[in-house]
């Protein structure tokens, strides 16, 4: 039976960031590779196609992809047909007939849904929602390929992936260090020989104890100063140290 419909969906691997480059620089890096192609042809269970082991595209499924008369399915057609224009050996500037292809991601645009697969799941209440590990498994398994030991991945993968995190507890553990106030009123309130006289303690001493609610107003001001200086350079240094690239 002739095939009428093709639903794709399909994982890749680029050393350029998607997000700042787009799909056609994107595609067009050297090391650009597809990795896992997931398809079901209409409406059949989905089937993947793990190329990075051997596996190769079904004859069918690789003809369909070039013929104009198969309705293919993706969310973001775009890239899946850029992608898999490289893919198929076109040329630099040439890509699969578009007409072919329809995008579920416009169609979930017209209908007011969101605009990534993620939240079109997860706005429809569906039983299987898009896994967020796979980007992050893909990873791994290319710089496994690549020929990455544990401790390069740690640095290379595991690592910046982390930064983000990092970066965002560095903030708000500087600023709650300098608002420590509780446990040095509570326990010791301040003592012994002014060793736990925080900075907030010392402050709150000055304005209630002994009344120099002025002095206790600069301390205040001062201290939002050296917040906001602290934030400002640890966001004018993070371009240089946290990750934020993607797929």
């Amino acid at each position: 039976m002739r095939m009428k419909t093709l639903s794709i969906d399909i994982e890749t691997f680029s050393s350029e960031n998607l997000t700042k480059c787009g799909v056609y620089r994107y595609a067009e890096a050297p090391d650009f590779e597809v990795l896992l192609f997931g398809y079901s042809a209409d409406g059949a269970p989905v089937k993947v196609v793990d190329l990075t082991a051997g596996e190769t595209l079904p004859p069918d499924v690789r003809s369909a992809l070039t013929d104009p008369t198969v309705t293919k399915w993706a969310f973001n057609a775009q890239f899946e047909r850029v992608c898999l224009s490289r893919y198929l050996g076109y040329p630099t500037g040439q890509y699969l007939d578009p007409s072919s292809w329809h995008c579920t991601m416009v169609w979930a645009a017209t209908l007011g849904l969101p605009l990534s697969l993620e939240g079109v799941g997860a706005v429809l209440g569906l039983e299987k929602q898009k896994l967020k590990e796979g980007k992050d498994l893909i990873r791994y398994e290319a710089a496994r390929v690549d020929g990455a030991g544990p401790v390069k991945q740690f640095f290379t993968i595991t690592l910046p992936l982390l930064t983000s995190t990092i970066f965002f507890n560095l903030i708000m553990q500087m600023i709650n260090g300098m608002l420590v106030f509780a446990q040095g009123q509570i326990i010791t309130a301040g003592k012994p020989m002014d060793s736990t006289l925080f900075y907030v303690l010392y402050l709150y001493n000055q304005a209630f104890k002994f009344n120099n609610m002025g002095y206790a107003s600069a301390m205040g001001w001062i201290m939002i100063a050296i917040i906001a200086i602290l934030t400002g350079i640890l966001f004018g240094t993070k371009k240089l140290w946290v990750y934020e690239g993607g797929y």
